[in-house]
């Protein structure tokens, strides 16, 4: 109900509770007072007059909704890591609300399916990006929705591809995708930025927590060559007691993970290079692990390392796993071997020879496994050089 009709609906009560006192037969006295009732309805319906007139001044005061840029009018620079909208942003009031009585277009950000940031990806590769992107206004997403290119790179994608094939109701999460193909520049970083748009040709974008409109992105590194080394601290680390620090702090009961610059390893040998040193918790049946962002394997990748004990360090006897999944899907085992001070191993493997391993052009994650054996301590492991190259 409008303030007007809040006030005129007031107005209709005070009179026919005024003018229900002259019910009675009037009288010389009755009169006087009946007086004094015109007397009141007379000021009450002038103040009320001038309530309405003030509150219609206010109504047509009131701002009309403007159109968002369109995806050719805005230019924008490649987002920082700081300016990453939060998941799950708590709803805000959108930058394009439609006048009273109409829905509004916004939306908050939940995730990245495929391709995180980050991400290796060979040059000249086509991949698909896939965000999480949930309904956080009023109205329905249909086929008539889409998603528009806004700024930096443009990755060989068209300016807008649809949004959903199918409706997205207001709290529904869609995955919104664009296919992109990585620019031919070995070593660069590369954003593409991306809105939303409705079918009246509204853009809006994602709503952080600051109340902020921000836009989705893909950020790609260019590669062919992913050295495990210089990206030990992008896995995740953990052990059977939990997510470990990296890097970590030698002796942690809890298991520990750090980089050896310049390791001595089983058989006296001193190297130049660096390892990845893994060493689990103490107690039987435990584990550590490094689970290695995704990358989009290239053609011809061979993955090669060697793998051992530290030199000093002769009751380490343990059990090595090398595993991979591909887009997020079910673990699968590429290496599986017990290994006693003795004498260092080597790995080679052609990662995507006739693709038997089915990674070749698809985001796929390593995870690097440590089991103390029975009997077994101090199995400080070693990991050298790990790398996929061409």
């Amino acid at each position: 109900m409008t303030k007007l009709r809040k006030i005129t609906t007031a107005f209709l009560l005070v009179a026919i509770l005024l003018t229900s006192c002259t019910a009675q037969e009037s009288t010389p006295d009755s009169m006087d007072v009946q007086n004094q009732i015109n007397a009141a309805v007379a000021q009450t319906l002038s103040a009320l007059t001038t309530k309405v007139a003030e509150v219609q001044k206010t109504d047509e005061a009131k701002p009309t909704a403007t159109t968002a840029p369109t995806a050719t009018q805005e230019n924008t620079v490649a987002p920082t890591a700081a300016a990453q909208p939060a998941a799950q942003a708590a709803a805000v009031k959108p930058t394009n609300t439609l006048a009273p009585g109409k829905c509004t277009d916004y939306a908050s950000y939940v995730g990245d399916i495929t391709i995180p940031d980050g991400t290796m990806v060979p040059p000249g590769t086509q991949f698909v990006k896939t965000w999480a992107v949930r309904n956080a206004g009023s109205c329905t997403w249909t086929s008539d929705y889409s998603l528009v290119w806004i700024g930096a790179n443009q990755m060989s994608a068209p300016n807008r591809v649809p949004l959903t094939t199918e409706n997205i109701l207001p709290g529904q999460t869609a995955h919104v995708s664009v296919t992109l193909t990585a620019p031919q520049e070995i070593g660069s970083h590369v954003f593409s930025q991306w809105k939303l748009m409705n079918k009246n040709g509204q853009v809006f974008g994602i709503m952080d927590n600051k109340g902020k409109e921000q836009s989705i992105w893909s950020e790609i590194y260019v590669g062919k060559t992913y050295n495990f080394i210089a990206n030990a601290c992008s896995a995740t680390w953990t052990s059977s007691a939990g997510v470990l620090p990296c890097p970590g702090t030698k002796n942690d009961p809890r298991g520990f993970m750090y980089i050896n610059t310049a390791p001595a390893i089983e058989g006296g040998i001193k190297e130049n290079d660096p390892a990845i040193v893994m060493v689990p918790p103490k107690e039987s049946n435990s584990f550590i692990v490094g689970q290695f962002p995704p990358i989009v394997v290239p053609e011809y990748s061979n993955l090669i390392f060697h793998f051992g004990c530290l030199e000093g360090y002769t009751k380490c006897n343990f059990r090595f796993r090398l595993t991979y999944s591909i887009e997020g899907g079910e673990e699968q085992e590429l290496v599986n071997r017990v290994h006693g001070f003795g004498e260092w191993e080597e790995i080679s493997i052609k990662l995507t020879q006739n693709n038997q391993y089915g990674m070749t052009g698809k985001a796929t994650s390593f995870l690097f496994y440590i089991y103390p054996m029975e009997g077994s301590s101090d199995n400080y492991a070693f990991i050298f050089s790990p790398i996929i190259t061409p």
